[in-house]
């Protein structure tokens, strides 16, 4: 009966197009409860309501509007719609709503009304109240949320502080930072916590009321989930499927509120099998390949997944081998075993053998097989190896699509059986010339010990010359003999025997003798380097069987340690190393060319792989002269030397102490680039002087060690000698011109002598005036040429006293005129003119030039007389200022006679 009114008001409702609200029935809704409760870590108010019956039966679209206040019900803070159909199995409604604010921090009421099929509203319901702490008589403050509280990072919290009763709160604070507070009711604040933070989580949260504390809480503040990454999903055994991810936040297992917590999901499946921080495993269906699987993460504040299509059989990991072994071995084979405890039978398998020699040579085989049972044995047999030789093996397998190779199974060694060697042994010689022929070393080499395939026992050597063959006695335990040959070609051959066989032949011609001809080949230089030489040489065109270069290991030793190698026909360099080489040492190469009658040396080389400066100093003699000093030194250049030489340096300095006081310079040196030059002369030296000589030879890395000496020019004898000639000589000329000029003039000399000897001495004349008067002739006559005197004129004065102190001139003292009977004094001067002709003769002191008193040189008591006119002779007048000439009598020849 009640569906029927209730569709025949519906149906007139209809009919008057809506329009008549009176006769439209409204059903205002009943809340049955309201609860809290945390969904999804946040606070919401559950609502839960029902309406009439009738509605129900009906089945019909229905709104409902619902509004929220806070605190009182006046104050509405949400309002929000919620259509249904009503079913007759949806009789209780339930709508939820968040709060921004913890739902104890005060009351809330919720009212709703209807609407059906939007028609008009029905009444609102009576309010319906969830009670806050607000409205308790707790009597101490409570912060809420309580304990913890865990948020999204970059979101906002709201956090409230209830007052105890007769209280109100005064401050809240985060991390000691006091917050501004928002008033919700009379007793309850509130806090905005936003993520500003210096810390990600672990905040603490305080309340403090007037006369009471809250309880402190934490906040954490945290990411959602990371999608799991690089999902990737396999099997070992074909019986558990393993699934691991990584993540890029690492999760707080310390915290349990915190942690991100991971589920596996097959298909349509819920959760299946076991997870762990990043992996999950469950158990392989039987008979299924084909996976769907969904990877879920969580934690309070989001949620990720990552998904995965896959086919088992192409994502099997094989398990670790097991009982690996060998079953035999041969020279160059071996037989190798080994178990995969899995169930592999509907697989292929493929497995890999590594084998490694004892120097690193590594050797890769795949092997492919039929998967197995768990009890299947899987065998291979490995070829290509080497006769008597240290190999370590180890083995890893995977499926025929290769996902992933399991782990390299431990390995294990062996060694292979020997072999007869597979060539003949490397076969050299080094000869030299004896009286009574050649004696020949001859070597034998293998480049390694895999061509032997075994311990050598012995060498078989054989010597074949002219036809004939000597059988050299077994050679055990070296790799050398020596033996003669005479001058005639010969033929060696060297077989190596171990205990499996002998070797191929190998052979070597010597050719007949030749003399000294290979001593003639001059030894070209050649630089090397750290790391060796590279040796080039002429291509012989008559060459038919390759190059060979040999050259000493240990230069300077007792021991040479030769060594050589062989080169094609073709080449002409090789680069040669070796771990011996040693800078500052020669080393000889000598290259042989080989041809029918076996080798010959070609060309020689020589070089360092690094010069170094000379060690030894050279020997130096000198010869001294005054102004140079020859030099002159030896030095051997030998093989070793740490360098080739490339000429000498010579020093020379004067000794400190005399080029101290030269200003000239002290120092000369000489760069001599010819090492074959060893002798050098160096002039312009000085006399008797001291010198410090230095001789050092240098090479391409510098000058070596010096040779120190001191020298001391040879004192200049010629020099010294024309010196005292010259101090000697010149008077002897000077006397010889005189006593030749003066042998001219002997009897007027004579005469004139007899003048100045018998002329008068005067009574006052004293020892230190003639004395006297003779210095100053003497320095008159130096000073004074003949040829200065434009005219001479003589005065004769007779002197009665002198006349009879003096006694009388022998008769050869007289003139051929016989005019000069008695003693006289004579004065002689000089004038600048002669007299005029008719001019009073008369002598003018100022035309005077020089004058010298000869015979007595009279000293004149009597001054008056000096300048006087009179024409007594006796009495003539001397001149003050007259200076006496050389020689007086040379003028007699142009000077007339005057009384």
């Amino acid at each position: 009966m009640s569906l029927f009114l209730l569709l025949t008001f519906l149906l007139l409702g209809l009919d008057n197009g809506g329009c008549n609200n009176e006769v439209t029935p409204t059903f205002t809704p009943h809340i049955i409860a309201i609860m809290k409760m945390l969904v999804d870590n946040e606070e919401h108010l559950i609502v839960n309501w029902s309406v009439s019956d009738v509605v129900y039966k009906a089945e019909v679209n229905i709104t409902f509007q619902i509004q929220v206040s806070r605190t009182e019900d006046t104050n509405i803070i949400h309002t929000s719609n919620y259509t249904t159909v009503l079913t007759k199995n949806n009789t209780v409604l339930t709508w939820n709503w968040e709060s921004e604010i913890p739902l104890e921090c005060t009351s809330h009421f919720i009212r709703i009304r209807s609407n059906l099929n939007d028609t008009r509203w029905s009444d609102w319901s009576p309010w319906k109240a969830n009670s806050g702490i607000d409205t308790s008589n707790a009597t101490k403050a409570i912060l809420f949320p309580k304990d913890k509280k865990i948020a999204r990072n970059g979101s906002a919290v709201y956090f409230c502080c209830v007052a105890g009763k007769d209280e109100r709160v005064t401050r809240m604070s985060v991390h000691n930072k006091n917050y501004f507070l928002i008033q919700i009711s009379q007793r309850t604040q509130a806090i905005k916590v936003e993520y500003d933070l210096p810390v990600s989580y672990g905040n603490d949260i305080d309340c403090i009321a007037t006369k009471t504390k809250a309880d402190p809480s934490i906040l954490f503040f945290i990411n959602p989930p990371d999608v799991p990454n690089n999902l990737t999903c396999e099997t070992r055994d074909m019986k558990e499927i393993v699934c691991t991810w990584r993540t890029w936040q690492e999760a707080m297992n310390s915290n349990p509120d915190t942690e991100t917590i991971y589920s596996l999901h097959e298909g349509l499946l819920q959760k299946v099998g076991k997870c762990q921080k990043e992996s999950c495993s469950f158990k392989v269906t039987p008979g299924q390949n084909v996976y769907n699987i969904t990877v879920k993460a969580k934690n309070k504040v989001g949620k990720a997944a990552a998904h995965l299509n896959m086919d088992i059989t192409d994502r099997v990991y094989p398990v670790d081998l097991s009982e690996v072994s060998k079953n035999g071995v041969g020279p160059r084979t071996v037989n190798l075993s080994w178990f995969l405890k899995a169930n592999y039978s509907s697989l292929g398998i493929v497995c890999q053998t590594n084998i490694t020699t004892d120097n690193g040579n590594q050797k890769l085989q795949n092997h492919s097989f039929e998967g197995g049972l768990d009890n299947h044995s899987y065998t291979v047999t490995v070829d290509g190896l080497h006769p008597y030789t240290n190999y370590a093996v180890s083995i890893h397998c995977a499926s025929e699509h290769f996902w992933k190779w399991n782990g390299w199974s431990k390995a294990f060694s062996f060694i292979t059986e020997q072999d007869a060697p597979s060539v003949g042994p490397d076969v050299w010689r080094q000869i030299k010339q004896s009286p009574q022929g050649r004696n020949v070393t001859l070597y034998w080499k293998y480049s390694n010990n895999s061509e032997t395939n075994g311990p050598v026992l012995f060498y078989n050597i054989t010597r074949i010359s002219q036809g004939r063959s000597t059988q050299v006695e077994p050679v055990v335990g070296v790799n050398w003999k020596e033996f003669s040959i005479d001058h005639n070609a010969h033929t060696i051959t060297v077989r190596a025997v171990n205990s499996a066989g002998g070797s191929p032949t190998s052979i070597l011609n010597i050719p007949a003798d030749i003399g000294m001809a290979e001593e003639n080949i001059e030894a070209k230089q050649i630089n090397g380097n750290a790391e060796g030489f590279i040796i080039t040489w002429q291509q012989d065109l008559e060459v038919t069987c390759g190059y060979t270069v040999e050259w000493c290991d240990q230069v300077g030793a007792k021991t040479c340690d030769l060594q050589w190698k062989k080169f094609p026909s073709h080449t002409n360099s090789a680069f040669i190393t070796s771990a011996t080489f040693t800078a500052g040492k020669r080393y000889t190469f000598n290259v042989y060319v080989c041809k029918s009658d076996g080798d010959n040396l070609f060309e020689k080389k020589v070089g360092y792989t690094q010069e170094l400066a000379p060690s030894e100093m050279p020997r130096v003699t000198t010869q001294e002269n005054s102004f140079s000093v020859t030099l002159e030194w030896t030095f051997d250049d030998h093989e070793m030397l740490p360098g080739f030489i490339k000429g000498y340096y010579v020093y020379i300095t004067k000794k400190n102490k005399e080029a101290a006081h030269s200003t000239e310079p002290n120092y000369s040196e000489f760069m001599i680039d010819n090492p074959s030059k060893k002798k050098l002369t160096v002039a312009n030296l000085q006399p008797s002087t001291d010198y410090n000589i230095t001789v050092a030879a240098f090479t391409a890395a510098g000058r070596g060690r010096e040779t120190f000496l001191t020298v001391r020019t040879r004192s200049d004898s010629a020099g010294l000698l024309f010196k005292l000639g010259m101090v000697f000589l010149v008077p002897v000329l000077v006397a010889l011109i005189v006593i030749m000029c003066a042998w001219q003039y002997r009897r007027k000399l004579k005469k004139l002598g007899l003048l100045i000897c018998s002329s008068s001495t005067s009574g006052n004349i004293r020892a230190l005036q003639w004395d006297s008067s003779i210095f100053e002739t003497s320095k008159t006559v130096q000073s004074t040429e003949p040829e200065d005197c434009t005219y001479c004129k003589i005065e004769i004065v007779e002197s009665k006293k002198e006349k009879e102190l003096l006694p009388t001139p022998s008769s050869e003292f007289e003139s051929e005129n016989e005019e000069f009977t008695v003693s006289h004094t004579a004065w002689t001067y000089c004038l600048n003119k002669p007299p005029a002709p008719g001019e009073k003769e008369n002598t003018d002191f100022k035309d005077l030039k020089g004058s010298v008193e000869f015979a007595n040189l009279s000293y004149f008591p009597d001054q008056n007389l000096l300048g006087s006119q009179e024409s007594d002779p006796q009495h003539a007048p001397i001149p003050t200022n007259l200076s006496p000439i050389k020689m007086a009598i040379a003028t007699l020849d142009y000077v007339s006679h005057t009384s």
